[in-house]
């Protein structure tokens, strides 16, 4: 967004264009404030600058963009969006380290921000936040899976021998050549 601000360069009066404010404190570059003067000041060899008091009444100079012989333009930084209140401003001319043009000091103002740090907790939390607690609590928990014999709901094993290790005969099974291996897959085709 650009905030212009027009200069009569006859009585160096201004008047607000678009906005009497600058932007948002803590905001970074999100405004542009653009100068516009009724002459063709702004020439080759003239650096524009633009003079700015803040509210503690720190002073600063900075220097703008050229963009013809009647604009000049600068992006708003954070810098000077630090302090909530007025800025007083003033455009400023500089040719050969002498001041040929200053306008009348004019304000804008810096708005006020909430700027909050914390998340505000949901009352009611969505599904996603839940299976997150719930997939904690079970990270936290510990298992011994150990120790068979330690486990409080051993499994019922029925029918089954336990010790490994028997041939295939002893199993009632018989060893499968390699075509008949080939057979029974072709059936499954």
């Amino acid at each position: 967004m650009i905030n212009t601000i027009k200069i009569n360069c006859e009585n160096r009066f201004y008047s607000h264009k678009d906005k009497d404010f600058i932007g948002v404190s803590n905001e970074n570059e999100v405004e542009k404030l653009r100068i516009e003067l009724d002459e063709e000041k702004i020439i080759e060899d003239t650096i524009p600058y633009l003079e700015i008091e803040f509210p503690d009444m720190t002073k600063k100079i900075i220097q703008m963009n050229r963009k013809s012989d009647t604009e000049a333009e600068i992006e708003i930084k954070n810098s000077l969006l630090k302090q909530e209140g007025c800025l007083k401003l003033q455009f400023v001319l500089i040719n050969n380290d002498n001041t040929v043009f200053k306008s009348e000091i004019f304000e804008l103002k810096v708005l006020e921000a909430i700027n909050a740090t914390e998340n505000l907790e949901d009352d009611y939390p969505g599904i996603l936040t839940r299976i997150d607690e719930l997939e904690k609590k079970v990270d936290n928990m510990q298992f011994d899976t150990f120790n068979y014999d330690n486990l409080q709901n051993k499994p019922q094993i029925n029918q089954v021998e336990l010790d490994g290790n028997k041939e295939l005969s002893e199993l009632g099974l018989k060893e499968m050549t390699n075509s008949e291996i080939e057979k029974l897959l072709e059936m499954e085709d």
